[in-house]
């Protein structure tokens, strides 16, 4: 299912793109065009694989559980008495599997396609280090700061020169400015060479640190989107003392990745219960339809929650971990109380 929900996405991909990826840019590594529509393919289909495995195991688990009503397998169950909710395990183990390959494309597989992409040249723009940029002036916005300077990304850390740092005070007031030719990272500071110092007001005497609190990762990975860092550069940034501004929409980030595990499970094990709720020996379109719309439903609520959670708007724990939760224990709980009643039903029978 996977493969035949990224086949109608990759078509249209490469139906748009077409010009781009058979363009004589980047390595000449892929040989001919076909070379380089297939490798184009292989990245796409890595990138877009996040968003694909929570549809194909909700639709994977509405057809097996259609076969098996068809089959009379699931009537079987109902009508001996078994506890429904060893019917579950399968739906389990299929949302652990597609939850642990969910983790790994949104920690490794898809930062790696999207830095392939841009060192190929199927993409323009993920940020100045991805796109080869020479070394340029930029904006940088910080925690009380705000620094112009000639970054060079090919380096590592990233060379800075010609910086001018605009502190800000109270109510976002300058405060002082920084000029120097050059800077170095000290961990996560950066300190000026031999730097020039303007003052809104006259030093009061004591001495004056003129470092700048910046992680030289996060510097690193400037302008690309924090869904697209590598694991260890987000794991970084994410457990920094300082010089990280915004520190917690890389952090939720990071839960959001780990969160993948549990939001397919819960996708899968809910979606294997409405369907023994609804289809019967002989369903018809209608329960079809009913179950499509549903996983489309819970699909679209849990990426509008995992996105608001990504870009600050809510919590960690309602965007990324409450919704699956409800999920998984409301089914546990609903099939253990039907387990319940059938238990109490069998004992009052006379012998």
């Amino acid at each position: 299912m996977v493969f035949v929900l990224s086949a109608g996405v990759l078509a249209i991909d490469i139906a748009v793109n077409f010009d781009t990826v058979t363009a004589a840019a980047g390595p000449d590594v892929l040989g001919q065009t076909g070379g380089r529509i297939a490798f184009y393919l292989m990245l796409r289909f890595t990138y877009n694989l996040p968003a694909i495995i929570p549809l194909a195991g909700g639709i994977g688990i509405i057809w097996s559980e259609w076969t098996l009503a068809r089959g009379y397998e699931r009537a079987m169950i109902t009508s001996t008495g078994r506890a429904t909710l060893v019917s579950l395990f399968p739906a389990l183990l299929l949302g652990l599997v597609l939850g642990a390959v969910q983790v790994a494309s949104l920690a490794f597989l898809r930062p790696l396609s999207v830095e392939a992409q841009s060192v190929h040249k199927f993409r323009t723009w993920y940020g100045p280090r991805l796109s080869g940029l020479e070394a340029q002036q930029h904006w940088i916005a910080l925690d009380g700061a705000i620094v112009r300077a000639q970054v060079d990304f090919g380096s590592d850390p990233p060379a800075m020169s010609e910086i001018t740092v605009f502190r800000l005070g109270r109510d976002n007031r300058l405060k002082e400015v920084f000029t120097a030719e050059r800077a170095a990272f000290d961990g996560a500071v950066l300190r000026l060479e031999a730097p020039e110092i303007w003052r809104s007001e006259p030093a009061n005497g004591a001495h004056q640190d003129t470092a700048i609190a910046l992680h030289p990762i996060w510097l690193r990975n400037f302008e690309l989107e924090p869904r697209f860092w590598t694991q260890s550069d987000l794991a970084q940034v994410a457990s920094a003392n300082l010089g990280v501004p915004q520190q917690h929409l890389y952090r939720s980030i990071l839960q959001s990745r780990f969160a993948g595990l549990v939001r397919l499970v819960a996708i899968c094990v809910f979606i294997a219960a409405l369907c023994f709720a609804l289809i019967r020996p002989r369903p018809n379109i209608s329960v079809g339809l009913w179950l499509g719309g549903a996983l489309y439903t819970l699909h679209f609520l849990t990426q509008t929650l995992t996105t608001l959670g990504k870009y600050g708007h809510l919590a960690p724990i309602p965007a990324f971990w409450m919704l699956p939760g409800i999920l998984v224990c409301g089914v546990f709980i609903w099939h253990a109380r039907a387990l319940i009643l059938v238990n109490r039903i069998v004992a009052s029978k006379p012998d």
